[in-house]
């Protein structure tokens, strides 16, 4: 046979899974399929896996058509033309931990550092690359700011590429146009994924009528206004977002391992101990720091004040598929738990919700590996 060209080389097929994501999204869909009624303010949500929030294109409407199929309550999940829907792009390894995409590296940085890359690597090639690419960074529209979750090297960890896209344009005037379904819940959950003055007023909404306020103070971010924390009655907090910070706006490039939220180094409980007790100086009423595989430490005023100790619930050892969502599981559970049993002890809500979320990270993806009430063992349902 005569050719004119041969080549031999390698022959793959490109893998891409799309999912459905976002922290407040998992967060409320994790309680309804516990069993509570839930319902979903937003302007933008966001889709696994280089998939652009809730702007006005195909992405959005295909979120919208899926959280159409939920029980979730979506009145008030607004569109925008001035936006494009969110993105996220999450690797994950054969242990269940996510890895940045190759891809992202290459195109910012140059190169990959390798499988345990801590973030004052990342920050280093980041000032070496910068004069390269702020021209093009700065080329992106400013409520398409990327962001990088770096959440650690070691098992069950993961790192996400995050451009949030219209998420970043709720205002608000879209809150305020929710204001009676908020008044209305028992529980109100609020992440640090949408602009700070909707949270604000969310938070100040449901505080001024006895809601009970969570805030998943993630992505974390320094010098957070005090109104938020003064006005949250929870604040839950994950290790490895505080240990290796957890955002990074490509175009200014925040400082590596800053302590976010409390200047505490968390590697373990007694750690999570000290960062509860200054984040319950900041003015929330409770501090939950979950701790990955080694679970969940919970500490609040009322045993401060008495001298009391901490509450801690290690998590079930299991060997890990998939750990993205993990935490918004655990969150989702603990409103269920204090929408649905309020009197259930600090620590058995704790329990359970690690109990809940171990149970996620043993299916791939955010919104599919958040099990049902009727996937769970039964017992922790009771009262």
């Amino acid at each position: 046979m005569l050719v004119d060209i041969v080549v031999v080389g390698s022959l793959v097929t490109d893998y891409i899974t799309i999912g459905f994501g976002g922290k407040g999204a998992n967060q409320c869909l994790m309680a309804a399929k516990l069993g509570a009624a839930t319902a979903f303010v937003g302007k933008g949500m966001t889709m696994e896996m280089m998939m652009m929030g809730l702007g006005h294109d195909a992405v959005g409407d295909n979120y919208l058509d899926e959280l159409k199929r939920t029980t979730i309550n979506i009145d008030h999940v607004t569109r925008t033309s001035l936006a494009q829907s969110a993105v996220a792009n999450v690797v994950v390894d054969d242990n269940g931990c996510g890895l940045v995409s190759r891809g992202w590296w290459y195109l910012l940085y140059g190169r990959l550092l390798g499988r345990k890359m801590l973030f004052h690597h990342i920050y280093e090639v980041a000032l070496d690359a910068r004069p390269k690419f702020v021209d093009r960074l700065r080329g992106l529209p400013a409520q398409v700011a990327a962001k990088l979750h770096c959440l650690g090297p070691d098992g069950g960890e993961n790192c996400i590429v995050n451009i949030p896209g219209s998420n970043r344009l709720m205002t608000v005037e879209d809150v305020n146009a929710a204001a009676e379904v908020i008044k209305s819940a028992k529980v109100l959950i609020c992440q640090n994924e949408i602009s700070f003055d909707a949270t604000k007023a969310a938070l100040t909404i449901a505080r001024q009528n006895g809601v009970v306020t969570v805030l998943n103070a993630g992505p974390a971010v320094p010098n957070l206004d005090p109104e938020i924390l003064n006005n949250s009655d929870i604040v839950c907090v994950n290790e490895t977002e505080k240990q290796y910070f957890p955002s990074l706006v490509l175009m200014y490039f925040w400082p590596s391992q800053a302590e976010v939220l409390t200047g505490v180094p968390v590697s373990g409980v007694a750690d999570a101990v000290s960062a509860a007790k200054v984040l319950l100086t900041q003015g929330c009423r409770e501090a939950v720091i979950t701790l990955g595989a080694k679970g969940a430490v919970s500490l609040d005023l009322t045993s401060l004040a008495a001298g009391t100790d901490h509450e801690w619930v290690p998590a079930e050892k299991v060997v890990a598929v998939d750990t993205t969502g993990a935490g918004d599981a655990f969150i989702g559970a603990m409103a269920f738990y204090l929408a649905k049993m309020p009197t259930l002890p600090t620590k058995e809500k704790l329990r359970r919700s690690c109990a809940i979320a171990t149970q996620s990270v043993l299916k791939p993806g955010a919104w599919l590996s958040l099990p049902a009430r009727e996937e769970l063992p039964s017992h922790l349902f009771d009262e």
